[in-house]
């Protein structure tokens, strides 16, 4: 009994190295291994059993709760041997007590009064207290199935093959749920496994997941596993003339108090997360807006620039027209300058008669061009405006790379929709840049058809008035004196003309240019128009990913600490009441433990060879023996 107690001081002290994690219910599991070890001395020696009160036989006791310690001899490879059960029994008033449990016998650790044991039922006269029983099971299947294996130099071997040997070592170790007995248990129960290592036979010692503790020369190595999971438990050592202590597995319910932690801290530091996500999501809200905006402003620029385009069209191919009639007034005026000219100042009757019907139709002429090219102005004047009017609705807002480099981090699922987003965004930008460097050229074009249409109608009217006064002068050969002056105002006309005629040759010029260049910026408008449409249904769907993001994340601190909270309150089984492992039938049962213990494993001595029995001596050589010295 004095080893057993040192041994428990030791474990106490040991246990109390360990960490949080695994001192759970430490306490519980060195009465178990200590009940272990004491039961066999109890059941043999029963030296000083509890103070026995006299009992009259067939008085019905008392029992007001019952315990029950489960105990099992494994293998070293971890089947269970052999098993056997001691029942505490509180008892509240003396008498014949009944407890149940299927044994192949049973036996009294209290009192010497006789316990009697017929299928399945225990009965024994019991005085006040508490008293205990030990039955050996007859079933030997317990919550857990237990597997321990062994490697050298990593070759897997049996435990008597292992014993004695030098090298790397390996002892895996693995719990699983019980193939048909006790599955509250394996849910409610917290597993120990502890293993000695007397490390003059181990060294370089690792084993990841457990806590280990030196007793002396033994390195204590100890392993949890939680309710309701497998164990998995791996030794890794050098080992010099192997041999191992018996392994041992507690298990008891996990009762366990752990105050819910400050997580203030934590959440504090999920704050601006919540809040960035939340302005991301109202910069999101923007953005789409500006895409909407981006997308009508696209569209009617797509629908003016397509209008700008055939003004342009139209313009650009009436100029051969335009040249061609503004080259027959040239050449009329020149025609009839020379005609003029060449009289000498006597001119015929007939020649003045044709001059004046011609002035009128090249005044006609010049009617007609001057109201094309009004509706010409009129045509790009609204054309323009819609361009113009198109490309302003395009939003300004610059996207910084920061704003961009949050969208791709929120988002990594996305990133394909990001660089269409991105490309659009940049085309649009480009359209706006190029519009404003063309733009002087557009306006300059505008404000030019005004000035052209006002110069050839100024010139139309001044041949009307010159046809006019031709045909008066006709009429009246008092008025002959006038067309000297007449011929002057033809010949200067036709030099004006000249330059005009020059300047519109540029002009047409200019336009055709114009037109060329102009096809290139509708396509990429149209193109914008198309992909701004794309671009618009992708900012929606970006913003209704933000909106999730944000709603997902702005609980997300008490969240955590009500997920804390639920996972501490997984861990504590305390309010876990088990049944008897021993029968359905026991009520009252407060408590039930296990305890499993493996065989050690150990070179076997050599047996010696029994040194032959010496002869009989005779009479006489016993006589001597007594003189000898």
């Amino acid at each position: 009994m004095n080893a057993l107690h040192k041994e428990s001081t030791r474990i106490q002290r040991l246990n109390q190295r360990r960490s949080k994690s695994v001192g759970i219910a430490i306490t519980l599991v060195v009465t178990l291994v200590a009940t272990l070890w004491a039961v066999p001395l109890l059941a043999s020696s029963n030296a000083n059993p509890a103070p026995v009160v006299p009992v009259s036989s067939g008085t019905a006791g008392t029992v007001t709760s019952r315990e029950e310690v489960v105990y099992a001899t494994l293998s070293p490879t971890g089947q269970v041997q052999a098993a056997f059960a001691v029942t505490a029994l509180e008892v509240s008033s003396p008498g014949t007590i009944v407890d149940y449990g299927n044994f192949s016998s049973a036996i009294n650790l209290t009192t010497t009064e006789p316990l009697t044991y017929d299928d399945g039922t225990v009965s024994v006269q019991a005085p006040t207290g508490r008293f205990f029983y030990q039955g050996a099971m007859t079933d030997l299947r317990l919550p857990w199935d237990i597997a321990i294996h062994y490697y050298l130099a990593g070759e897997r071997v049996l435990p008597a093959e292992l014993a004695g040997k030098d090298g790397a070592v390996r002892i895996e170790i693995t719990t699983t749920p019980g193939t048909a007995a006790g599955q509250e248990y394996f849910d409610n129960y917290v597993l120990q496994i502890s293993l000695t290592l007397d490390t003059r036979h181990f060294s370089n010692i690792s084993a990841a997941g457990s806590t280990m503790a030196n007793a002396g020369r033994n390195k204590i190595v100890t392993f949890t596993v939680m309710p309701g999971n497998t164990g998995h438990a791996t030794i890794n050592a050098e080992t010099t003339s192997f041999t191992l202590s018996p392994i041992e597995i507690a298990a008891l319910p996990l009762s366990i108090k752990i105050d819910n932690p400050d997580t203030s801290a934590l959440t504090d530091e999920l704050t601006p997360l919540t809040e960035g996500v939340a302005a991301l999501h109202q910069g999101m809200g923007r953005l789409k807006d500006g895409v909407a905006e981006l997308s009508q402003g696209a569209a009617g620029l797509s629908t003016g620039a397509d209008q700008f385009g055939q003004g342009l069209g139209q313009l650009d191919a009436s100029s051969p027209e335009l040249m061609a009639g503004s080259e027959q007034i040239r050449q009329a005026l020149n025609a009839v300058a020379a005609a003029l000219e060449g009289q000498s100042g006597e001119f015929s009757l007939g020649s003045m008669l044709q001059l004046t019907p011609a002035l009128a139709q090249l005044s006609a002429g010049l009617n007609d061009i001057s109201a094309a090219l009004e509706e010409l102005d009129q045509a790009f004047t609204l054309a323009y405006a819609a361009l113009e009017q198109s490309i302003s609705g395009i939003p300004t807002d610059e996207i910084s790379q920061a704003q961009l480099g949050a969208l791709y981090a929120a988002n990594p699922e996305r990133a394909a929709l990001l660089d269409s987003l991105v490309q659009y965004y940049t085309a649009a930008r480009v359209v706006q840049g190029t519009f404003q460097a063309v733009q002087p050229a557009f306006a300059a074009t505008g404000m030019s058809l005004g000035p052209i249409a006002a110069s050839i109608d100024t010139i139309s009217a001044t041949l009307a008035d010159m046809s006019a006064a031709l045909g008066m002068a006709m009429q009246d050969d008092a008025s002959a004196a006038m067309l000297p002056q007449l011929i002057q105002g033809i010949s200067a006309l036709a030099q004006q003309y000249q330059g005009f005629h020059a300047g519109l040759a540029q002009y047409t010029q200019g336009l055709t240019q114009l037109t060329h260049a102009f096809a290139p910026l509708s396509a990429g408008v149209s193109g914008l128009a198309q992909g701004s449409t794309e671009l618009q249904s992708g900012a929606n769907q970006m913003h209704s990913a933000t909106r999730q993001l944000r709603d997902g994340l702005k609980d997300i601190p008490g969240r955590i600490t009500e997920e804390i909270e639920q996972m501490i309150q997984s861990f504590d089984k305390s309010d876990f009441v088990p049944g008897s492992f021993l029968s359905s039938r026991n009520e009252k049962t407060t408590a039930v433990q296990f305890v499993m213990r493996t065989q050690g494993i150990a070179m076997v001595a050599p047996e010696q060879e029994a040194e032959p029995a010496p002869s009989p001596l005779t009479l006489w050589e016993r006589l001597a023996s007594l003189f000898r010295p």
